[in-house]
């Protein structure tokens, strides 16, 4: 059946064009549909799809096998090659390619008929409630199930196909629902009304709880940042000149805002990311035990080894990470003596040794990040690798499992849904090591410019003044400015003597 999805009846604009294309960028992240992205829609497009689904109608009616061939001839020509789709020229076209008969197929399409038939399709979608494409159906003994709305991942509708279909058990859901509908309501229509009210109220509620928990970690990690800019400048008051004349304003500067900037996405962005992927995998755990606690355990079991082998990827990042810092703070140094000392530079003539030097500095900090970069990268994919090994070790015991055991098909392919699902959870937490070893690294850099020795303090054992004759100083209405800006006014000022 064909839905549907636009019809619109003028010429889509740039700003259309340009919201198209990001809803394309969308699709080819979740479902690998190649899209043609620099030409974008073809010019002038009428947005309406009732052509295509017309043709698909049609190639169902004269010949069902090759309907699909011509679905997929439309989908190429349209987001690869830009074809205006709604041309009957180019759909009578793509249909011959797709082994239909040109003439039969054109006189068939421009028929009255065919167009009572796609717009009965349409009606039919409506009716239903259907909102999102593709859906699919399963049908039996004249009812309908909603098997997905939308995208589904294969993984994710496999055991819903092996329940429905094959083991014909799949109205668990329906007999729950009917506790809540009344008899009237006991339909196709009623069950997907149920399930998108349903599905709108757990969206909804997952957007307040990612709310509140953003809104609780901003709070926390400014305000942990806030306590420890306070105490770094509280510390500038008292530490020695000697030890600040070392370190440089650059390095400062640096320890003020950029290690600080690290540690505020630390704590309000990993940490966050970390508590909600561990709270997912608790949930999926104690999912898989319920389901098969022998196969559980083995999953449960390899990931902890998984996660330790990254560590030990990750350790070996860590100083790269440390030289890359480093190397940021001495030409942050460089550069801000260069800049304060310009005048006297420019006047010396000295300007291409000292600009000369801060591009050693900046070919410096280049290199070490390309470095720590490119192996942060691999180590992460290695990461990802080993833990793509484990789900091919998981899912080859899911099978010896149903051999041997009392588990089912499928619950096996559930199994396997549970493990693509795990693994965006177990994937951030690999990569939650380099944010922490990131923030270890400006933690320590902050911890050595606190440990820097103060100004020594000595005790005023003579006063100067004792026994002398001292003056006072009074000024009065004193006024001066630049041009014809005023800085001061008639200003008054009486020091006393002492």
């Amino acid at each position: 059946m064909v839905g549907g999805l636009r019809r619109d009846q003028v010429a889509i604009d740039e700003a259309a064009r340009v919201r198209y294309l990001g809803y394309w960028q969308a699709v080819n992240a979740s479902t690998g549909q190649l899209f043609d992205f620099e030409r974008g829609l073809p010019e002038g497009l009428v947005y309406d799809t009732e052509p295509a689904c017309r043709a698909l109608v049609t190639a169902r009616q004269l010949d069902a096998a090759s309907a699909w061939t011509l679905l997929k001839l439309i989908q190429q020509a349209f987001y690869t090659e830009g074809a205006d789709v709604t041309q009957a020229s180019v759909l009578v076209q793509l249909a011959e390619q797709a082994g239909i008969p040109r003439i039969e197929f054109a006189e068939a399409f421009d028929s009255q008929a065919m167009q009572e038939a796609t717009a009965a399709d349409f009606t039919w979608v409506q009716d239903l409630g259907i909102a999102g494409f593709p859906t699919l159906l399963a049908e039996r003994d004249g009812q309908l199930a909603l098997l997905t709305n939308g995208y589904k991942p294969l993984e994710v509708l496999a055991p819903l196909l092996v329940d429905e279909v094959l083991l014909h058990d799949g109205d668990a859901a329906l007999k729950v629902m009917d506790n809540f509908l009344p008899a009237d309501w006991q339909t196709a229509a009623g069950y997907i009304v149920l399930m998108l009210l349903l599905t709108l109220l757990l969206r909804s509620s997952g957007l307040i709880f990612n709310v509140l928990q953003a809104r609780l970690f901003a709070r926390l990690s400014k305000d942990i940042v806030y306590r420890i800019r306070m105490r770094l400048i509280e510390r500038l008051k008292r530490i020695s000149l000697g030890e600040y004349e070392s370190l440089g304003s650059g390095t400062v500067t640096t320890h003020l805002v950029t290690d600080l900037d690290t540690l505020d996405k630390f704590v309000g962005e990993t940490i966050s990311r970390f508590l909600v992927a561990v709270l997912t995998l608790v949930g999926t755990s104690a999912i898989l035990i319920w389901m098969h606690w022998q196969l559980a355990l083995l999953i449960l079991l390899f990931n902890p080894l998984v996660i330790y082998a990254t560590v030990l990827l990750g350790k070996k990042v860590k100083h790269l990470k440390k030289l890359e810092n480093d190397s940021t703070s001495r030409f942050t140094q460089a550069l801000t003596e260069t800049l304060e000392a310009i005048q006297e530079v420019r006047a010396g003539n000295r300007q291409g040794y000292f600009l000369g030097s801060l591009g050693g500095r900046a070919r410096e900090v280049r290199d070490y990040a390309v470095a720590s970069q490119w192996k942060s990268d691999a180590s992460n994919r290695a990461s990802g690798l080993l833990f793509q090994f484990g789900i091919d070790v998981f899912r080859a015991a899911a099978m010896l499992t149903v051999l041997f055991s009392d588990l089912s098909i499928g619950q096996m392919l559930a199994v396997f849904s549970y493990l693509w699902f795990m693994i965006g959870p177990v994937e951030q937490l690999l990569s939650l090591q380099y944010a922490f070893y990131a923030a270890g690294g400006a933690l320590t850099r902050i911890n050595e410019l606190l440990a820097r020795k103060d100004e020594p303090q000595y005790d005023g054992r003579v006063d100067p003044f004792k026994g002398r004759d001292t003056v006072g100083i009074e000024v009065r209405g004193l006024t001066f400015g630049y041009g014809e800006e005023p800085v001061l006014d008639r200003l008054d000022l009486s020091i006393g003597p002492g």
